[in-house]
């Protein structure tokens, strides 16, 4: 085989990978800095042929494909470096949230296909949205459009923050009022607004008190938060249980049963609820990782 055709058809892959007003000019260089490695190679002592040594000197040098990228300039980068682990799993985990409140109609009955080419499908949007989110926030990076800087955050990170425990107090009280007066507030409704927001029996007596308790146990847990006035060990700990209990809590709700007795409010329902899980989910994913982001003193021997 001639090795001249050889590097040729090699720049000529390369070539097809390079922007068009920079591919000759490359080209020429390429294929002088090609022909000048096979030269040297041929004047040692190989029992190879000519086209053999052009072959293998190519595959090492790489692929086309790798090869014209070292010629381009890197463009922008749609997700950071540091970032691309946090970006796959915020993205796999909102479809698995989004499979796991749907899943439970398959196990009910619908068949698999129904569900794929429906929900199962349908909750690869996610991913999608965050791409071009990530996208859009990098061409404006790139342009200039903003910049970020680093401000310092609050030293102390076991302090507790007063305004924090007000928001906390009048949620609780709202959401335990609400749920509490929620079958009093049905029954003054006028027909047929009441039948719309009819409890189902099921729900109202052992899937709904629970919400009210683990309300109450996280008022104790902001109260003794407030009273030390900062977090400690223990109190992030507890923490993370409660979310834990709500997360176990709110996919109770949603798969256990209808929650309102006619299905057109049921299903608006739980899709409001299947966006405060994905919520609370990632919430807790981020401050898991703040804490483990931390330095730890280690222990003094013993």
């Amino acid at each position: 085989m001639d090795p001249s055709k050889i590097i040729e058809a090699y720049v000529a892959d390369v070539m097809r990978h390079l922007p068009r007003a920079a591919r000759n000019d490359i080209g020429l260089e390429l294929r002088g800095l090609l022909a000048e490695m096979l030269s040297e190679r041929t004047g040692s002592d190989s029992c190879e042929s000519e086209g053999e040594l052009a072959i293998g000197m190519l595959r090492e040098f790489g692929t086309p494909e790798e090869t014209a990228a070292r010629y381009i300039e890197p463009a922008f980068p749609i997700v950071p470096t540091h970032q691309t682990k946090s970006f796959a799993l915020l993205a796999i985990a909102g479809v698995l949230v989004q499979w796991a409140v749907s899943l439970p109609a398959v196990f009910a009955g619908q068949p698999v296909s129904e569900w794929w080419f429906g929900k199962g499908l349908g909750a690869l949007w996610w991913p999608g949205f965050m791409a071009l989110a990530a996208l859009a926030s990098s061409w404006l990076r790139h342009k200039g459009y903003y910049t970020r800087t680093w401000s310092p955050p609050r030293v102390d990170h076991e302090h507790f923050d007063r305004r924090i425990l007000i928001l906390a107090l009048f949620a609780f009280a709202t959401g335990t009022a609400v749920i509490a007066s929620l079958p009093l507030i049905i029954a003054w409704l006028p027909e047929p607004q009441a039948g719309f927001f009819e409890l189902d029996q099921g729900f109202l007596l052992f899937r709904a008190p629970l919400a009210s308790i683990l309300w109450l146990g996280q008022f104790g847990l902001l109260y003794a938060v407030q009273a030390a006035d900062r977090w400690t060990g223990v109190t992030r700990r507890l923490a993370l249980i409660c979310d834990l209990l709500w997360v176990a809590l709110l996919v109770w709700w949603l798969t256990g049963g209808p929650i309102f007795r006619l299905e057109a409010t049921d299903g608006f329902v739980k899709s409001i609820l299947g966006f405060v899980l994905l919520v609370v989910g990632l919430s807790m994913m981020v401050r898991v990782y703040r804490q483990a982001t931390r330095i730890r003193v280690p222990a003094a021997p013993a």
